[in-house]
């Protein structure tokens, strides 16, 4: 996880942010912030930073 590219967005909505950059790490940034969202006093942004695989068929 790395700081989020969107920084300035995030700061301009007051804003928790954070980059995953791979599954797992997005599989733990969803498992710490669900099942809860409704619960959060302000906005998170979270973004995910994904590549095509080269063998992609849709």
């Amino acid at each position: 996880m790395s700081r989020p590219r969107t920084n300035g967005a995030s700061r301009g909505v007051r804003a928790e942010a954070r980059r995953v950059e791979d599954h797992a790490s997005l599989l733990a940034e969803l498992d710490a912030l669900l099942p809860g969202p409704a619960d959060r006093g302000q906005p998170y942004l979270l973004e995910v930073a994904v590549e095509p695989d080269h063998d992609f068929t849709p």
